[in-house]
């Protein structure tokens, strides 16, 4: 990490959205950071300051380019599109990150991934939770928007999303 590298990321920890922009724009003008990292630094901002469909733009930039190896874009794009309530389109993104080669991707987005798969499935109420949530470990836990959320709440979602039989 070079100077203005740690400068940027001190700013963005200190929620000093205004000053980090700028600090940003310094770090790319001065240097050449990997594709994935500028996108995911610049999608962060936008995400932040309140402009989440202009972070997913910028995301979709590594992601669609294929400069995005290790999954860097993918998962803050999903976590974007979650909150938008894009459900169908975050899942695609876990997916992919599931699909992707373990030794570019870290585990903790794979577990991230594997988690929010089962969110996301458990609020559609699909079938297919029953089988992803027999992955999850029972501490395993994940801030979803505000809450963080454990294996018996997606459970409980899962099963709140069953639609009641008809009465006849």
């Amino acid at each position: 990490m070079d100077t203005l590298e740690i400068e940027f990321d001190r700013l963005v920890r200190s929620r000093e959205f205004g000053q980090a922009e700028k600090a940003l724009a310094k770090w790319l003008e001065k240097s050449t950071p990997p594709v994935a990292d500028a996108c995911y630094s610049t999608a962060f901002l936008m995400w932040q300051s309140g402009n989440p469909f202009g972070a997913i733009n910028e995301l979709g930039k590594a992601i669609d380019s294929g400069k995005d190896p290790n999954n860097l874009c993918r998962i803050l794009r999903a976590k974007i599109l979650v909150e938008q309530g894009n459900l169908e389109i975050a899942l695609a993104d876990h997916n992919a990150i599931l699909q992707s080669d373990p030794s570019t991707t870290s585990t903790a987005y794979q577990n991230t991934a594997r988690f929010r798969t089962a969110y996301i499935l458990a609020r559609l109420g699909s079938a297919e939770f029953t089988d992803v949530i027999e992955l999850i470990l029972p501490d395993d836990r994940d801030r979803i928007g505000r809450q963080i959320l454990g294996r018996d709440d997606l459970i409980r979602m899962y099963q709140g999303s069953q639609k009641a039989p008809p009465k006849t």
